[in-house]
């Protein structure tokens, strides 16, 4: 990745899909990708077609990096939310493959070779409710990445869509010291017996 190309420093662009898909890529390859109800909704199309449709941030799809997102302190867990919705019957499939499926994939810009990427989350399409996903990114703290948002429209025998959102970094909350927790509890225990020698008197 050349050093001269631009680079987003540790956030995630539009990742509540509020009014639309600014901010990502979308690309499509007999499926679809679009917004709906403040969420970003990918599907597949008629017949299996892997790779269907993607969303993309950090990149334009091309893997030449040209925006990548660079993880920093307080990038420590990524996370979004997940939901299916059948559309029903695609008779161009037989059911003899997997199901449709959405994962998304972290693409390491720095590495060339492809041998830092990471699968983040694979989610079958038979997922009941709101999938609530989260990764731990603190291995790539530094690294410049792309994040890709990518359905699969498999020969199952059926088409289905999945429903993006609430997108983001999160940091891993701050561990007490010891120190501050004992304290803590000895103020309590105090309040306690302060509580109890007034209703005593």
């Amino acid at each position: 990745m050349s050093s001269a190309n631009p680079a987003v420093a540790g956030t995630i662009v539009n990742g509540s899909f509020d009014n639309d898909l600014s901010g990502w890529t979308a690309l499509t390859s007999g499926g679809s990708a679009q917004w709906e109800a403040g969420a970003a909704v990918l599907a597949g199309g008629q017949g299996a077609n892997p790779f269907a449709a993607s969303l993309v941030q950090g990149d334009d799809g091309s893997f030449s990096f040209t925006s990548p997102i660079i993880l920093s302190a307080g990038n420590d867990w990524l996370k979004f939310d997940v939901s299916f919705t059948s559309l029903g019957v695609d008779a161009l499939e037989t059911p003899s493959g997997f199901t449709d499926n959405l994962t998304l994939t972290l693409y390491d810009a720095d590495d060339i070779t492809g041998a830092s990427d990471a699968l983040i989350a694979s989610i079958d399409s038979t997922t009941v409710g709101v999938a609530s996903i989260a990764f731990d990114l603190s291995a790539f703290i530094g690294r410049s990445v792309a994040f890709s948002f990518e359905f699969n429209d498999e020969n199952d025998g059926f088409d289905y869509s999945a429903a993006i959102d609430n997108v983001r970094f999160e940091a891993s909350p701050v561990p007490v010291p010891p120190s501050v927790l004992f304290e803590a509890t000895a103020l309590a225990g105090f309040a306690v017996a302060s509580i109890r020698r007034r209703r005593n008197a």
